[in-house]
């Protein structure tokens, strides 16, 4: 549903092609939504939101254009604008100016060679039209291949794209996205742009662009710009020098510096991971400032209270 504050109104979105009142056929849930509020993307697994269809049952991606009232099929085969996926689609994000959605399915017929995995996509609002995003170094224009791994988008509710919808960031642990990438097959993050068609490795080892991260990263957030990426990460060899027990942390990446920024430090060094696990990071619009949680008891200065309870704190 959308409720406009005034004149206090609450419209069904995900409404059946049969009427603006008659409710779906299935469940619809976790939406997303453009920043002025005109369009909302979401899952559901309905089968009547179209006037034409057909395909999968699962979990499929939808947007919904407040102007028009129109539903379109975000998650479509490649058979047709109206065939559902064959298999599920989840966690749809939405870039804030509305034109662009992304999301990650497990659908076979999304792209052009698919090797039935968790890959990433993003579609233009106009089109419709899914774009691999998570596809392999060797892929072409013409011919997008899947990675040899799952890729998803975040998990967490911050933003997976750009305010433009031109970069998207992602966690994969396909081995196959760059050109001459080396080390484990954890899950790293990796930015993509849409306007180069390059995918960048965000979790690289320290000095090291093309070897992924030593242990695992998630989580990736990134500002309206697409400068600034936020993500949590488990690798010990992210940045040089960096002292304290290897736990989770937060970490900051700068697309136009390739620089890595620990932010979960200790407050008595910024080379020191702080004494206990941070999670789930958010970013604000500039890439300024992040927030996340951590049950730390170093990360500020003169902190008393309760220990081994997480509380939420903000790094400028």
């Amino acid at each position: 549903y959308l409720w406009d504050r005034p004149p206090d109104t609450t419209a069904l979105l995900s409404h059946a092609a049969a009427g603006t009142l008659v409710r779906g056929n299935a469940t619809s849930l976790w939406a997303a939504m453009s920043a002025n509020g005109s369009t909302v993307a979401y899952l559901s697994d309905s089968t009547d939101l179209l006037a034409e269809g057909g395909g999968g049952t699962g979990m499929n991606v939808y947007a919904w254009d407040r102007v028009t009232n129109a539903t379109m099929l975000m998650s479509h085969a490649t058979s047709g604008a109206w065939v559902r996926g064959n298999g599920d689609s989840f966690r749809p994000a939405i870039s804030a100016n509305g034109a662009v959605v992304a999301f990650s399915s497990a659908a076979s017929d999304l792209a052009f060679e698919d090797h039935y995995l968790t890959d990433l996509f993003v579609a233009e609002i106009a089109t419709s039209e899914p774009e691999l995003v998570s596809e392999r170094a060797a892929s072409t224009i013409w011919e997008p291949i899947t990675g040899n791994g799952d890729s998803e988008a975040s998990r967490t509710r911050g933003s997976a794209i750009s305010a433009d919808g031109r970069f998207a960031v992602f966690v994969s642990r396909a081995t196959d996205l760059i050109a001459g990438g080396s080390g484990g097959t954890y899950g790293n993050v990796y930015l993509r742009d849409r306007a180069t068609s390059t995918t960048t490795l965000v979790s690289h080892a320290a000095s090291m662009p093309l070897r992924r991260g030593d242990s695992s990263s998630d989580l990736p957030v990134i500002s309206a710009d697409g400068a600034f990426v936020a993500y949590e990460s488990y690798s010990s060899d992210l940045i040089p020098g960096v002292g304290g027990e290897p736990t989770m942390s937060i970490y900051m990446w700068h697309r136009a510096t390739d620089t890595t920024t620990l932010v979960s430090h200790a407050a008595t060094s910024p080379l020191v991971r702080a004494n206990g696990a941070a999670y789930n990071p958010v970013i604000d619009a500039t890439g300024s400032t992040v927030a996340y949680n951590s049950h730390a008891t170093d990360l500020v200065s003169g902190g008393s209270g309760p220990i081994f309870y997480y509380n939420v704190y903000l790094w400028d």
